[in-house]
């Protein structure tokens, strides 16, 4: 997904392509050679993953979307402040 975002787009492609092989039903696979497609101005053959996607009642996710993760502190210690 590295490679899609930084415009890598064959390395991207290869990676996609190899992680379909290997389960078909990867959502996120599916979402990321899409989003390749996309960018590379072939909105027909990714109209294709679309559909599979469709067809699997799955969603990508946004790609800017963040997500909070909250570690443990160790016992004794505070969280760093803001």
């Amino acid at each position: 997904m590295l490679n899609a975002r930084l415009d890598r787009l064959p390395q991207a492609q290869i990676a996609f392509d190899k992680a379909l092989t290997a389960n078909p039903d990867n959502v996120e696979a599916l979402c990321g050679a899409m989003m390749v497609l996309q960018k590379q101005g072939r909105p027909k053959d990714a109209e294709t993953f679309a559909k599979r996607l469709s067809s699997l009642d799955a969603k990508c996710r946004d790609p800017g979307e963040s997500v909070t993760v909250r570690l443990p502190t160790p016992r004794g210690t505070q969280p760093a402040a803001r």
